[in-house]
Parts: structure tokens; C-alpha cells; sequence
């Protein structure tokens, strides 16, 4: 079960990276950055993360039901506040640019993808190894 979530976080970690790619090279500092990205890549990519992290975090309430019981109920409900301020900055991105500047963008999209990696990070260093041991006893 675990090891189906770590292919899942992997894919996570794949797309997130695409969201940042379909922003494309920074082409100016702050304001002026004014590279033109590929909107429509850039749209289809945050709502394809959006659903996909909103059904990781359901596969994630399962196996943790099925395993411990809410015996992590505090460490998940960490999780769970995490996924939520991702899905925030995902649906932030469609209205940050004008069309022309997109710094702002680029600025959610490389957070996005920070705390991303934070929430995996926690999650395969602190929940999936409670898990294994919760499996184990």
C-alpha cells in the first residue's frame, strides 16, 4: 500500500515541476518578467495536479484508515492542511497574470511546488514509516 503512495508522490513531485516548465525562463527581474508562457499548458497542467493530489489525499485517508486505525489522527490532519493550501495556490494561479507578466505566476508555482515537496518529505519521513511500524505490531 505504501509503495503505491510513493508512486503517487513521485508523479506529484513530476507534475509540479511541469506546472513550473509551462511558465518557461524567467526573461526579466520582478515586474518585468515578461516571458511569454504557455497558458493553456499551464492550465491544463495546475488542474491535472489539483485532481490528482485531491485523489492522492483520498488514497492517503485509506490506507491510513485501514492501517492504524487514528492512531496519526494529528500528523494527518497536518497533512490535510497542507493539501489544502496547495490546492489554494493551484487555484490562485489561473487569476495571478495579466496575460504578460508572469512573475507572480512563476512566485506560485515555485512555492507550490516547495510546499509540495515539504508535504511528501513529511509524509515519507514521519507517516509512512508510523505506518510500517503500526503494520509490524
Amino acid at each position: 500500500m505504501i509503495e503505491s503512495l510513493m508512486r503517487e508522490h513521485a508523479q506529484l513531485r513530476r507534475l509540479a515541476e511541469e506546472v513550473e516548465a509551462a511558465v518557461g525562463i524567467q526573461g526579466g527581474v520582478g515586474w518585468d518578467d515578461c516571458v511569454v508562457c504557455d497558458f493553456k499548458k499551464l492550465r491544463a497542467t495546475q488542474e491535472r495536479l489539483a485532481r490528482e493530489l485531491a485523489e492522492h489525499e483520498k488514497a492517503e485517508e485509506r490506507v491510513v484508515a485501514e492501517m492504524l486505525r487514528g492512531r496519526l489522527s494529528e500528523e494527518i490532519e497536518n497533512t490535510h492542511r497542507t493539501i489544502e493550501r496547495m490546492l489554494q495556490l493551484l487555484r490562485a494561479l489561473s487569476s495571478l497574470c495579466d496575460g504578460q507578466h508572469v512573475h507572480a505566476i512563476r512566485t506560485a508555482a515555485k512555492r507550490l511546488r516547495q510546499e509540495l515537496e515539504q508535504h511528501l518529505a513529511y509524509e515519507e519521513k514521519t507517516i509512512f514509516p508510523a505506518l510500517r511500524r503500526g503494520v509490524k505490531a
